[in-house]
């Protein structure tokens, strides 16, 4: 039976309206999810963790998001711009949001992914490495790649990053890992909403918990997962 919705692909302009209509939908979805995800931290963090709440950074403008992607040379997925938008990342005063990673600032991301890229290029990251790689499937099987923004670090040289520049079963905007002296590149979740209303989940159902340590004048709260690997392999989402 011939449907309306048929006729859009025999009709190159509606075909066209049809899609944008679709991309502006996923948008509008992934912007929510993550709004609904950093409402959810945030109450849980300012009642558990009220030094982490604190450690969170206000939003960043368009303009300073706009200044960062043109340095990088690369544009944030939306799920990323709009978290960006509630939160720019975190000062590392206190305990890092997503198990041992730090959410950086854009300064950082800027830094950071012109340093490794500067290695990349002058073969101090040599090309040689990338044969010894694990990566999960959608991932580049690389050492380094230019299209892997990080987003997120440790504080030892290793990262979360959103990967815009995917394998042909990959998805641009994935989250995968970087680890400077180990092999591994792993796909952490299919997108920045994905990870975050997953963290948000864990948060809730009591599967993060909230370590302090006080030397004064120091003070500090550490998130502990209670199954980091566990944590990325959920997909649940």
């Amino acid at each position: 039976m011939w449907h309306e919705r048929d006729r859009a692909w025999h009709e190159p302009e509606r075909a066209r309206g049809y899609l944008n209509n679709v991309v502006r939908l996923h948008m509008s979805n992934e912007e929510a999810a993550v709004n609904g995800a950093w409402e959810k931290i945030d109450a849980w963090a300012e009642h558990f963790a009220p030094l982490v709440s604190c450690d969170l950074l206000p939003p960043a403008d368009e303009e300073r998001i706009g200044q960062a992607e043109r340095s990088l040379g690369h544009t944030f997925p939306v799920a990323f711009r709009r978290s960006l938008g509630r939160h720019e990342g975190q000062t590392g005063e206190s305990g890092a949001l997503l198990g041992g990673f730090t959410l950086i600032r854009l300064s950082e991301i800027v830094e950071t992914h012109s340093m490794l890229a500067r290695l990349r290029r002058s073969g101090a990251i040599p090309r040689q490495l990338d044969d010894k790689v694990g990566a999960d499937p959608g991932v580049q099987q690389s050492w380094w790649c230019e299209g892997w923004l990080p987003i997120a670090s440790d504080g030892a040289g290793n990262h979360i990053c959103v990967d815009v520049a995917p394998t042909a079963i990959g998805v641009a905007g994935q989250l995968i890992t970087y680890y400077r002296d180990h092999p591994l590149r792993r796909l952490v979740a299919p997108s920045f909403a994905a990870l975050l209303t997953r963290a948000a989940r864990w948060m809730e159902s009591g599967r993060v918990l909230v370590e302090r340590t006080s030397h004064p004048p120091f003070e500090a709260e550490f998130l502990e997962y209670s199954d980091w690997d566990e944590f990325i392999a959920d997909a649940s989402e």
